[in-house]
């Protein structure tokens, strides 16, 4: 898979150099509350909060949405059918390219000498890719959050698919996997630090002290 967003972005974003949606630093948050069991509230709060953090990384800069569809999900239905699936509505006015899976998926081994080889596992990725450089407004990407976060708590507007909003203006990247939280990311740490400050009480508490020990590093770097 990362081969075949490689080359979309070469496609989507041509003499730029950016080769991958991912970064080299990341934190992660959390969205619903810590023993919050009201449904509503857990996808009002995990909207909200979720929105402040896109807000604050992306904006209203112009993006590449990667949208992963599993087997099974809504997407594999017939093709007459799709237009029932609530992503495909919220993003109709948008062009996204659609690929059709399975994908290899790669890992990582180190030598003898520590240097990292890349290998390819023997399985393969049973999902579908969509992909697209879009201009998302605050609305629409509320809306696609609030989709994400009522999957599991009986929202009744819900979005199965995985979706990853990647801004190339400063190499930024933004995921939402539930209700619990959301993952952030930058090939640059100064990115991120202005959300590490003002958003520091959402840090998830599991992953605070790496989170902590990242900003310390790059402190005394």
């Amino acid at each position: 898979m990362k081969q075949t967003i490689r080359e979309e972005l070469n496609r989507l974003l041509p003499n730029t150099g950016i080769e991958s949606i991912f970064g080299n630093f990341s934190m992660r948050f959390e969205l619903g509350g810590e023993g919050n069991s009201d449904s509503s509230k857990r996808i009002e709060q995990a909207t909200e909060r979720g929105l402040e953090i896109y807000n604050q990384l992306i904006g209203e800069n112009e993006i590449v949405i990667v949208v992963e569809e599993w087997e099974g999900g809504l997407m594999n239905m017939e093709e007459e059918k799709v237009n029932e699936n609530y992503l495909h509505k919220l993003l109709k006015n948008h062009t996204l390219k659609r690929i059709k899976g399975p994908f290899e998926q790669t890992y990582y081994e180190e030598d003898s000498n520590g240097k990292k080889i890349e290998k390819i596992f023997e399985d393969k990725l049973e999902c579908d890719l969509s992909i697209g450089k879009i201009m998302l407004s605050v609305n629409e990407v509320k809306t696609i959050i609030k989709g994400i976060a009522s999957l599991e708590m009986g929202g009744e507007d819900f979005i199965t698919q995985r979706v990853y909003f990647f801004c190339p203006k400063n190499n930024t990247g933004f995921n939402i996997y539930d209700d619990r939280g959301c993952d952030i990311w930058s090939k640059s740490i100064k990115e991120l630090k202005p959300i590490y400050k003002n958003l520091n009480s959402w840090i998830l508490d599991y992953n605070r002290s790496e989170i902590d020990d990242m900003f310390r590093l790059e402190k005394t770097a």
